[in-house]
Parts: C-alpha cells; structure tokens; sequence
C-alpha cells in the first residue's frame, strides 16, 4: 500500500514535470524547459528501475518459493523413501524370523520324534530279546516234550509187549 501510494505521487510528479517541461518550451524557456525535462527523465527513469527492480525482487521472491518447494517435495520423497526401505526392511527380517521359528520348530519335532523313534526301537529289541529267549525255551521243551514223548512211546510199546506176552500166557494157561 505505501509503495502503491509513493508510486501514485511519483506519478503525478512526473506528469507535473512533463506539462512544465511542454508549458515552459512553448514559453521559450528552454532552459527552464530542458532542466524540467531532465528533471521528467530521470524521475521516468527511476520508475523503470524500480520496477524493474520490483520486478526482479518479485521473481527471485518467486525463484526462492520454488526452490523451498522443491527442496520441501525432495526432502518428503526421501522421508517416504526412507520409509519404504524401512517398511521393506522390517517385512524381511519378520520373514526371516518366521522362517528362523519355523526351522527351529521343524528341527525340534525332528528332534522328538526322532528320540520317541529311538526309545520304541530300544524297546523292540527288548521285546525282541524277551520273545527270542521265551521261544528257544519253547523250542527246548518241545525237544524235552518230543524226548518225553518218545520214551513215553517206547514204555508204552513195551508195556503193550508185556501186556500182551502175559494176556497170550494167561490164555494158554
């Protein structure tokens, strides 16, 4: 507002100078004239410069918010890079965590089973041992039963042998 108001005097300045400089050559002043027309210049001049120099500070003013905005939008999409990696870092390491669990799991299971394997195998053997031993001892009773058997069968016929030698002398007597 207060460059608005000093650029509206500056303004009416300049026409004042102007219509002096015009009044006083038709008066034939030129010396009058020539100081007011000067005068006229360098105040149209300064305006120029002004606003050039407006102009100038209006577009290095421009130039800088830009560049903030820039460096505002490069900062966020680091920030948001930044953020990727990291969201990206954490997926692996829970990827890798749980694939970590899982190992240890599976490999304690292994563990287990592989312990509940060897138990039952140590206890086959002994069942194993316990029915080997139970059938040679069938087997030897078998042998002794058979033996048994036999000599059985050999009493049996001798005694049929006597019976009947005493039943053939019982009849002839």
């Amino acid at each position: 507002l207060e460059f608005a108001t000093s650029t509206r005097v500056i303004n009416q300045r300049i026409d004042l100078e102007y219509i002096s400089y015009k009044a006083l050559e038709q008066l034939g002043e030129y010396k009058n004239a020539l100081d007011r027309y000067e005068t006229y210049s360098e105040l149209k001049d300064s305006i120029y410069r002004t606003g050039q120099a407006e102009f100038i500070q209006e577009l290095n003013a421009k130039y800088n918010l830009t560049q903030k905005e820039n460096d505002l939008q490069i900062a966020q999409n680091k920030n948001l890079e930044q953020r990727l990696y990291l969201i990206l870092i954490s997926c692996g390491l829970a990827i890798a965590m749980v694939a970590l669990f899982l190992i240890i799991r599976n490999y304690q299971l292994k563990r287990k089973q592989n312990k509940e394997l060897s138990n039952l195998n140590n206890e086959l053997k002994k069942n194993y041992a316990t029915i080997k031993e139970q059938n040679d001892q069938i087997i030897a009773q078998s042998v002794a039963l058979k033996e048994a058997n036999e000599e059985i069968k050999m009493i049996n016929e001798n005694l049929e042998g006597t019976v009947s030698e005493r039943t053939q002398k019982l009849k002839i007597h």
